[in-house]
């Protein structure tokens, strides 16, 4: 029996399994090579099964590992009479090269054909069934040459794209920067954009020219994180907007992430990458802002509309007016505060209450004892706001928190 296997790792040391899933038999010295196609030579054997095989193992050889002079390198000829020959289609592709495969076809494809042709004008079931087997055994050869074809001629173009890189001269941005345009592999130009950020550091170069230069050739279309780690922390996001309205009702505190869509971004007043910033979505546009989430309160303190940085930042301004649940957890947060800080002055937001009133009751132990503080707190939110203090205490400061974990 002629079985053809692929090697695969274990431990460190290759090893074949004639099953999916079954225990696998390892290499007695020398050890083959991985991964590699292999044909085994069996003569006797009469079971695919892993057990059989160490039997034989042991039988001719004394030991239940695959010696050498079992295995050998497989060729393409051994698919014509291996037992599992059908199991092996797409490994082939893998293991030979595009050559190899149309020498294979040139050599046993027109018998092939010869045959097909002559069993169709028979007319009989047994011929073609004949001629089927035959073609199982050759045909897979062309499919796995089809997936070569791609596979060679993209080998040939990242090789070609690493020369073109290896012939650039001294450091150029824009030279560089067009040959990074004009490769092929995204994986090329990615190591090429690396090596250009460090460049554009190191030689004190115009950063941002360099980044509209790259946007103007698409290369913001390359995910290049190595990019933005190398120039992050030397790219200064001036502000790119002025004398315009900016409802900030549903802005949350992010960290700048160091992607290209944060430096397409729309900014009010200087950003940083990986620095703290108020974000604003609406459809498909961004607009980072100056500030945290404090910012938001001195706008509300001002009557929801602040002017900064040559515009005019605004809360509730949206469709849902003050009523929005974002100007809500603001006011959660203001609450939260001024009754730790000031109780008298927050239970004030109440307006009149009796002396029976909870509120009034909470207020004269909190005077006293801060414990009393949060439970002012929580009814304050319940009645003014409308919403359950602890769910509104915990969304309010979700993001504050979940920014403080990005950045740690």
């Amino acid at each position: 029996m002629k079985l053809l296997v692929v090697t695969q790792e274990f431990a460190g040391k290759p090893m074949v399994r004639l099953s999916w899933n079954k225990e696998g038999v390892f290499f007695a010295d020398p050890q083959p090579g991985l991964p590699m196609m292999l044909a085994l030579e069996l003569p006797g054997l009469r079971s695919r099964d892993s057990d059989a095989l160490r039997d034989w193992l042991v039988e001719h050889h004394k030991r239940a590992e695959l010696v050498e002079g079992v295995w050998r390198k497989a060729v393409l000829e051994d698919l014509l009479d291996a037992t599992n020959a059908s199991d092996m289609t797409w490994f082939l592709a893998h293991h030979f090269t595009l050559a190899e495969l149309a020498a294979f076809v040139e050599t046993h494809g027109p018998a092939v054909h010869a045959d097909v042709r002559k069993a169709a004008e028979t007319q009989k079931p047994t011929p073609l069934r004949k001629a089927g087997r035959r073609a199982e055994r050759v045909v897979p050869a062309i499919n796995a040459g089809l997936q070569r074809i791609t596979t060679e001629a993209n080998e040939l173009e990242l090789l070609a794209d690493r020369r073109k890189v290896a012939s650039l001269g001294a450091f150029d941005p824009k030279v560089w920067i067009e040959t990074a345009a004009s490769l092929h592999h995204d994986a090329v130009k990615r190591e090429l954009l690396e090596t250009i950020g460090k460049q554009l550091v190191a030689t004190k170069a115009d950063i941002p020219a360099a980044l509209e230069l790259m946007i103007e050739h698409n290369l913001d279309r390359v995910w290049a994180a190595e990019l933005w780690t190398a120039i992050g922390n030397h790219v200064t996001l001036a502000s790119n907007i002025e004398g315009e309205a900016i409802d900030m009702t549903k802005a949350r505190e992010v960290t700048v992430p160091l992607t290209w869509d944060a430096w397409k971004a729309g900014r009010v007043g200087t950003i940083k990458f990986l620095r703290s910033a108020l974000a604003v979505t609406s459809g498909n546009r961004t607009i980072y802002v100056r500030g945290q989430r404090k910012l938001l309160h001195q706008i509300r303190a001002r009557g929801g509309s602040l002017v900064r940085y040559g515009n005019t930042l605004v809360i509730g301004g949206g469709r849902d007016g003050n009523a929005s649940a974002h100007a809500k957890l603001l006011e959660v947060d203001r609450i939260d505060t001024l009754a730790n800080v000031d109780p008298r002055t927050a239970a004030h937001l109440a307006g009149e209450l009796t002396p029976k009133d909870p509120i009034t009751i909470a207020l004269g132990h909190a005077l006293d004892d801060p414990k009393w503080r949060r439970i002012l707190a929580d009814l304050l939110v319940e009645r003014l706001v409308g919403i359950d203090a602890d769910v509104a205490r915990r969304l309010a400061r979700a993001q504050a928190g979940a920014n403080r974990r990005r950045r740690g």
